[in-house]
């Protein structure tokens, strides 16, 4: 007698044949809901942290309910952690539309681009909840934090390869007070979008560039 092969043995109901007639369509389907939960809850976190926002308040924007928010993300951590890939994304998409050589450049994370104060509210709000505790917003904070400074020091010690930043400063120093001012310009400007925070970042670069020659 030989023995049963995969085949033999495979499940072959009403379930099985259901999910091999799932289509392209149900899937683009699926993949639009998905994105839809994530972009309306993206904003809520920004304005509640992660411990007071709801998913019911997230369903009521999408116009779904909460269980079928549940069926798309099995739980309220697991839609957080979708929202801040989502974030991390947008991040990258900041440095990759700006200036790459250029320390000017970093001006893009002062977020005065259309539709940044959302994203940069919730990196503030974050950071709340990462002094709380909260796992899963530690690690972007951390994650996020490394992803500045390496950006930031790889742009200094560009440009003081090409003399416009004053050789005789110490780049790790240099990077610490540049991300520092970039988080808190961030800031500011969440809190009053009157100021011109692009100005005060150019004085500060200003002050890291070369003394004038003496004659």
């Amino acid at each position: 007698m030989q023995p049963p092969t995969d085949e033999s043995v495979a499940p072959t109901g009403p379930a099985t044949r259901r999910r091999r007639r799932v289509s392209q369509r149900q899937l683009d389907e699926r993949a639009e809901i998905r994105a839809a939960i994530v972009a309306a809850a993206l904003p809520v976190f920004a304005e509640r942290g992660y411990t007071q926002t709801t998913l019911d308040a997230i369903a009521k924007l999408v116009g779904i309910t909460r269980s079928g928010i549940l069926h798309h993300f099995a739980s309220k951590e697991l839609l957080f952690r979708a929202v801040l890939e989502r974030q991390k994304a947008w991040a990258q998409e900041q440095v990759d539309s700006a200036d790459r050589s250029s320390v000017r450049g970093l001006s893009a994370f002062l977020g005065r681009a259309g539709g940044a104060r959302v994203p940069l509210q919730l990196v503030h709000v974050l950071e709340a909840e990462a002094m709380a505790g909260n796992e899963a917003a530690t690690s972007y904070v951390v994650t996020r934090a490394d992803f500045v400074r390496g950006e930031v020091h790889r742009r200094l010690e560009e440009s003081r390869a090409r003399g416009e930043v004053d050789p005789a400063i110490d780049l790790d120093e240099a990077t610490t007070l540049v991300a520092a001012a970039l988080h808190g310009l961030q800031a500011a400007r969440l809190v009053n979008e009157e100021l011109d925070t692009e100005r005060a970042f150019d004085l500060l670069l200003r002050r890291l560039a070369p003394p004038p020659h003496q004659p």
